[in-house]
């Protein structure tokens, strides 16, 4: 059984359970199988939109005013997520899964990304003057959502949540649910942020000097 993000939290609150999973004598109910159907339409959605944010970045003229930034997002984020809603229409159907639910929940997660990345496009072009091509090489951070990544030495396959890449460094960010500590971060979460950092090293070949775990509206950072 390779080792997942949710290994780690498992060994650390119920050793048994990893056991128990090992030998698939513990089967996902059917709440947790709907979430991984929504994680996996996220993923499929954060990965094509790079792509997409590479066309968008490289129409922007040099002089982009803020509201012309953000109005691009939106619309390539929402046209990409109603036509793979609509692909897998059928599939939500049998979850039991209402299609508007799923749209207005994801795209609900865009709308602080939308911020932070318009933020940065913009403050990036000012000192930059750069446009079209020459703009998308020079721009830092590029930013990755929600990628597969394996490190096959250690037995480790898991999916990263977001990995902000530098000229020098790469910064990784856990999203765990809205419950966060009153100081610092959960044991397993700074086991999982240790794990997708090193992930992260190892396809971008850079080194990963801090990270982030995100709980909801609360972001706490971690010394890697």
């Amino acid at each position: 059984m390779p080792i997942t993000r949710r290994t780690f939290t498992d060994y650390l609150f119920c050793p048994m359970m990893v056991y128990l999973r090992a030998k698939r004598l513990v089967k996902p109910n059917a709440n947790r199988s709907n979430a991984l159907l929504i994680h996996s339409l996220r993923q499929r959605v954060f990965m094509e939109l790079l792509d997409h944010e590479h066309r968008l970045v490289c129409s922007l003229p040099s002089n982009a005013p803020r509201k012309l930034i953000t109005g691009g997002y939106v619309s390539e984020f929402s046209e990409l997520l109603a036509r793979l809603l609509s692909q897998n229409n059928a599939v939500l159907e049998n979850a039991g899964v209402s299609n508007g639910d799923v749209y207005n929940s994801l795209f609900s997660e865009f709308v602080p990304e939308i911020d932070k990345r318009v933020s940065q496009i913009h403050s990036f072009m000012a000192k930059s003057k750069a446009s079209g091509e020459e703009l998308w090489r020079s721009l830092t951070p590029k930013v990755y959502h929600y990628f597969n990544a394996s490190l096959s030495d250690l037995g480790m396959e898991l999916t990263v949540d977001k990995a902000e890449v530098y000229d020098d460094s790469v910064r990784t960010t856990v999203v765990k649910k809205p419950s966060a500590p009153n100081k610092g971060v959960w044991p397993s979460d700074l086991l999982e942020l240790g794990a997708c950092s090193l992930a992260a090293e190892a396809r971008f070949q850079r080194p990963a000097k801090k990270g982030f775990v995100c709980y909801g509206t609360v972001l706490r950072e971690v010394s890697i």
